[in-house]
């Protein structure tokens, strides 16, 4: 790994069950490209990444990963315009994704969703008459989401946002 790599990824345990031990699922095809532009919801790009199986519980994931602090200031900047050209779709999908958490919280109240997006899952919630407010570390995408769709989202991580401790009913985080 060059010195440049080195600094941008990490190995990581597994995050279920803490082990280093692993078994290679999926290589990476793709080695030349901007680590920022994998986290692109509308596009990314596949073949990034190698996938791993934890050998002692199943767990799949992606090993070695971009460090948070990589991630947290690709995201801050990250401008999606395709993701929020698809708001009608993603908006009648979040829908159908709404029943799934009211069959674990049937009671409408607070709702946060983090990593929000522009808010379509929000506006969805809302709808259903839920309190709901979003947290994006993408300001692009907050910005979206307050501007045109009238929503409450704090701009940064959850961490930034500080939410007093039971400030909500329901916690959801997609994708």
């Amino acid at each position: 790994m060059d010195s440049d790599r080195e600094q941008k990824w990490e190995e990581v345990p597994c995050n279920l069950c803490g082990s280093r031990d692993y078994r290679v699922k999926i290589r990476p095809w793709v080695h030349d490209f901007d680590p920022a532009a994998i986290l692109s919801a509308s596009g990314g790009i596949r073949g990034t990444q190698r996938i791993v199986i934890c050998t002692r519980c199943g767990l799949q994931y992606v090993n070695p990963r971009l460090r948070s602090g990589h991630i947290i200031s690709a995201y801050r900047q990250a401008v999606d315009e395709l993701y929020a050209e698809a708001g009608p779709g993603r908006l009648a999908t979040f829908r159908r994704g709404l029943g799934l958490v009211e069959k674990f919280a049937p009671k409408r109240g607070r709702l946060l969703d983090v990593g929000c997006a522009c808010g379509f899952f929000l506006r969805a919630a809302q709808d259903a008459g839920w309190a709901a407010e979003g947290v994006e570390p993408s300001q692009w995408s907050a910005d979206y989401g307050r501007r045109k769709l009238g929503l409450k989202i704090a701009a940064g991580t959850l961490q930034e946002a500080q939410f007093p401790e039971a400030s909500f009913d329901a916690v959801t985080m997609w994708d």
